[in-house]
């Protein structure tokens, strides 16, 4: 199953996307908000489920989050 969060908000910068799942990372101009943890967390959870989560996104158009996890066989 996939799930999918996107805006149209600023987007992320190309040099950032790399960093984006790096503990205690945070974008320079959001550095004194959060501790830098949540996404990493995320990825772990998600990966925890079997599944895969990671971004698009173009700078000035905005941003895709997606994760998927397999769906139970049953």
């Amino acid at each position: 199953m996939r799930f999918s969060v996107v805006d149209s908000g600023p987007g992320i910068p190309a040099e950032a996307l790399a960093h984006l799942f790096d503990p205690y990372w945070s974008a320079r101009e959001h550095a004194t908000i959060g501790s830098g943890l949540g996404l990493f967390i995320s990825n772990g959870i998600v990966a925890a489920h079997g599944g895969r989560l990671w971004v698009e996104s173009t700078a000035g158009k905005g941003s895709a989050f997606h994760f998927t996890v397999p769906m139970a066989q049953g």
